[in-house]
Formats: structure tokens, C-alpha cells, sequence
């Protein structure tokens, strides 16, 4: 999920945060009400189970504030809250772990650019 300014690391859901994540829902329409969805029937159907929610956003949340700005007008970037968040952070973070794993290093030693890459369709 997308979890704005309002989320930056897992969430238990309460009725208090599942709240807020519903004020979520324009930052990534497609992604966030889908996701509810499945807290919702969770929910439903397994009442008294604790959820958590992860983001996506929050392996990100601790970009430089330069570094979350898009070439416009501070003043108007405030005002409209626009700034980049960074998306696909759960592969990221585990792509990150695991490579210093795998070298035995500690995490905090290591530095890796990365992208993420679809398959193009050829037809």
C-alpha cells in the first residue's frame, strides 16, 4: 500500500489506522482500495486475528528531503503536498537484506543501485 506521510513503517490495524489507510486511497487508486479490501474481508471472516499493513512507500520515507522533491515551486509543493514517495520498497528491502546476506555483510555496510525491470510484451 501507499502509505503517504501518514504511514512509514508496519501498521497494526485498528479501527483507528484503518481510518487513516482509507485516506489513503487517492494517493494510489488502483492499489490502496484493492488492498482494503482484502483487511476488510479479513476481517469478515477471520474476526479477533490481529492484520498488519506494510507500504510499499515506506522503505523510501527516509529519502533526503531533497531528494523527494520534483522540480517545481516549494511554496506550491507544500501547499498541494506533491513530493515523491519511491515505490516497490518491500522488493527493494528484501533485495537489499538479502544481497548482504548473501556477502556477509552487514546490512548498513553495503550500497547497491538497483532498478526494477518488467518484461516487455513483443506481440
Amino acid at each position: 500500500m501507499h502509505g503517504g506521510e501518514w504511514f512509514q513503517q508496519r501498521t497494526l490495524v485498528t479501527d483507528s489506522s484503518a481510518e487513516t489507510l482509507q485516506k489513503c486511497f487517492g494517493l494510489a487508486p488502483i492499489h490502496n482500495p484493492n488492498s482494503y479490501s482484502v483487511i476488510e474481508a479479513c476481517s469478515d471472516h477471520l474476526p479477533g486475528i490481529p492484520q498488519v499493513a506494510v507500504f510499499d512507500t515506506a522503505f523510501h520515507s527516509k529519502l533526503p528531503q531533497e531528494a523527494t522533491r520534483y522540480a517545481q515551486r516549494l511554496d506550491l509543493a507544500r501547499k498541494h503536498g506533491f513530493r515523491k514517495y519511491g515505490f516497490h520498497g518491500l522488493s527493494y528491502s528484501y533485495v537489499l537484506a538479502r544481497s548482504a546476506e548473501l556477502l556477509g555483510k552487514p546490512i548498513g555496510s553495503v550500497g547497491f543501485i538497483t532498478c526494477q525491470m518488467a518484461p516487455v510484451d513483443r506481440a
